[in-house]
């Protein structure tokens, strides 16, 4: 047994999976890629197709894989407002764009 696990210890290691306590937790290794000061991205994707997505932290992996999020925590809830914001103007323009539409078949 405890071959087997220093192999998987090695192994992860090998991956640039950060192992805690010597036993390979997927949380704490989701935890401790996420708390570093900047995220290290193809690390975290090795993590994620090796090991699976924990679901508490599915949604914010996915943003940092798309791109969405920088992988500076630190900015992360300003680029989401950033988003948010873009987003926004995008539906108020197609808005406005729709009502002139609308405008100029009533007029034909």
């Amino acid at each position: 047994m405890a071959l087997s696990r220093n192999f998987r210890t090695t192994y992860y290691k090998t991956l640039g999976v950060p192992v805690v306590q010597h036993i390979v937790d997927v949380d704490a290794s989701f935890a401790a890629l996420l708390s570093e000061r900047a995220v290290n991205v193809p690390q975290l994707l090795k993590l994620a197709l090796e090991l699976g997505i924990a679901p508490q932290y599915r949604s914010r992996i996915w943003l940092l894989l798309l791109g969405v999020l920088p992988p500076y925590p630190g900015i992360w809830s300003f680029a989401l407002k950033e988003r948010r914001d873009m987003f926004e103007d995008v539906v108020g323009a197609a808005q406005v764009f729709q009502t002139k539409d609308a405008t100029e078949e009533k007029t034909r």
